[in-house]
């Protein structure tokens, strides 16, 4: 995986979802949290949804770098952790 480009909105649904944390911090989380997940879904428009460990990305890949877009909660409690 290339670069990872992390949306203002995806900051702040991890900071409201999961917990509150810098700015920076929400970053760091969010790209590493990405680079371990698995593409669970993609549709037609070139959006994938990733899972780890019960939270979802969903993110659009742009040229070389995938975007995140926001961050979830699964609603399928360990179906899919690692």
């Amino acid at each position: 995986m290339g670069n990872i480009y992390v949306t203002n909105h995806a900051i702040q649904r991890y900071r409201e979802r999961k917990r509150q944390v810098s700015k920076e911090q929400a970053i760091e989380k969010i790209i590493e949290n990405v680079r371990r997940s698995k593409i669970i879904a993609m549709d037609k428009f070139g959006k994938e949804t990733r899972e780890y460990k019960g939270l979802l990305f969903v993110c659009k890949m742009e040229g070389h770098v995938l975007t995140v877009i926001t961050v979830m909660f699964s609603q399928v409690s360990g179906r899919f952790a690692s």
